[in-house]
């Protein structure tokens, strides 16, 4: 079997990819990958090293490559399949659409499909009914749209199969901090959130905090950005990288210290009180663990924020690029609803958000009302439990109608 994707940033190469390749090697181990990487603002660059180096996958092209053979038509490096299946795992449908006539052949999409694009693509495979019915408004014929489970769900149970534990030391309260997985977000939120865990610490010194590090960072770009030297867009602390035999931690400049890990992403968050994270895939994933988060948009700085579409390819128009990007961003804060994947999904405030001028003061305010009061966090997780009960993981079932509509 020989099965090409798309992909684009981490949350999709590693909430999606990772656990579909690994259970269709299971089932299929001679299957053959190939990767087509796409261009997308919340990339980090090292997409293409993590899927060779830690997926496994075959074939990896970058965007570039990528996008020479689908406008230019230079096919990359070993690239000659027989008889492949296309799966779109990420990235901009249209690049799937150019693919699937590229190999004259008809897709499947996980998650997303747009009317327009429909004629590349054979079935749909969404985590839940939600998702189908927002396929349907959009003018997805019905029968292509299949209910096959959360590929976030199999990223779990991947990291739970794993033969090594995770001792988590703690006190009263443990929250763990996600502050991203690319540089971009990365530079600005974690100074700010070491402020904040600082702030914190104050009001609850019993409190201990973990940081969730993304395989796409590494411990040098952490030592770059909590370095007393940068200058930073958000009131923000600074620290130093602290490794010995047993334990890799940032120990801040006030002395706070926030034990590092990395690969236990859901592990991590399953044992926490609370998770403090910005918007995007980690929030999905806490939803879906029934783990309480604070969600934090700083709006300091718009023109810093990594954003998909019109804003990012505004934001390289030289000198005026990043003025044109805020303003755009400006127009549309104000229809922003919900940030955080649970409450768009419920359509209602579900876990707390922080939207706007953020100082790490009312973050941390915010935090500490919410680790407080026990009734509030009880009534989130039955919730969340209430709004995932129906959720189930897809990677099999994706196979098994993959291999079915094939064999049909």
């Amino acid at each position: 079997m020989e099965i090409v994707l798309t992909g684009n940033s981490p949350g999709e190469l590693w909430g999606w990819i990772n656990p579909l390749v690994q259970t269709i090697r299971k089932q299929e181990p001679k299957t053959t990958f190939f990767l087509f990487l796409l261009p997308c603002a919340y990339a980090t660059g090292k997409e293409e090293t993590i899927a060779r180096e830690q997926i496994g996958i075959e074939q990896v092209y970058p965007p570039k490559t990528s996008l020479k053979y689908l406008f230019f038509g230079k096919k990359p490096d070993h690239f000659s399949p027989k008889n492949p299946i296309l799966i779109h795992l990420g990235g901009d449908l249209f690049y799937a659409f150019l693919l699937a006539k590229k190999m004259k052949t008809k897709g499947y999409a996980y998650q997303w499909g747009e009317k327009r694009w429909d004629s590349a693509f054979k079935e749909y495979f969404v985590p839940h009914q939600g998702q189908k019915e927002l396929l349907i408004r959009r003018k997805i014929p019905e029968k292509k749209i299949h209910v096959t489970g959360d590929l976030v769900l199999d990223a779990v149970e991947l990291e739970n199969s794993r033969s090594q534990s995770l001792l988590i030391e703690r006190k009263n309260h443990l929250i763990s901090l996600y502050p991203g997985s690319r540089m971009a977000e990365l530079k600005h939120i974690l100074p700010f959130y070491l402020r904040v865990v600082e702030i914190t610490k104050q009001n609850l010194p019993d409190a201990c905090f973990y940081l969730s590090l993304s395989p796409f960072i590494e411990d040098e770009e952490i030592r770059f950005v909590i370095d007393k030297g940068k200058k930073h867009i958000l009131e923000s602390s600074s620290g130093i990288l602290v490794e010995n035999e047993n334990k890799k931690f940032i120990l801040t400049a006030r002395g706070a210290e926030i034990t590092v890990e990395k690969g236990y992403s859901y592990t991590l968050m399953k044992q926490s009180d609370c998770i403090l994270t910005i918007p995007g895939t980690k929030c999905a994933e806490a939803g879906l663990l029934g783990t309480p988060m604070l969600v934090t948009l700083p709006t300091n700085r718009l023109e810093e924020i990594p954003y998909p579409g019109i804003p990012y390819l505004v934001e390289k128009i030289p000198l005026v690029g990043k003025l044109s990007k805020r303003l755009i961003l400006l127009n549309y804060l104000p229809e922003l609803r919900f940030t955080a994947q649970p409450n768009i999904l419920a359509q209602e405030l579900i876990v707390p958000e922080l939207i706007g001028n953020l100082t790490p003061q009312m973050t941390s305010d915010a935090l500490i009302s919410l680790l407080k009061n026990t009734e509030k966090k009880e009534w989130i997780r039955k919730k969340l439990k209430t709004l995932y009960q129906h959720f189930k993981p897809g990677a099999l079932e994706i196979f098994s109608r993959i291999t079915e509509s094939k064999n049909g």
